[in-house]
């Protein structure tokens, strides 16, 4: 039956309404995104994840008056994947935590 169906919908940025940043941690350009304002809450996708996973819960957050922070660390979504430094938690955690203290 050509010609009929639903037309597709336009694929949209689920990150539209969000502030993005690019900053050097450790070696290490990190992406991140900000939205909203108040307390701020940090979410981290799991493996094998990216941020894009929080977005559903980013509007639903900032409508509590919350600053939703959205930190892709070293190999997730849009921040760099350099060859080495997997190899710990620890390694993650200290990323994470330089980039909290950047600000």
């Amino acid at each position: 039956m050509a010609g009929k169906g639903t037309p597709h919908a336009p694929k949209t940025d689920p990150f539209a309404d969000v502030l993005r940043h690019v900053v050097r941690v450790n070696s290490v350009h990190v992406h991140y995104v900000v939205a909203g304002s108040g307390e701020p809450v940090v979410l981290l996708p799991g493996w094998p994840e990216s941020g894009i996973s929080w977005r559903k819960m980013i509007p639903l957050l900032t409508a509590t008056g919350r600053q939703v922070y959205v930190l892709e660390p070293r190999s997730f979504g849009d921040s760099d994947k350099p060859q080495t430094g997997y190899d710990s938690i620890l390694r993650l955690a200290t990323c994470t935590i330089s980039w909290w203290r950047r600000g």
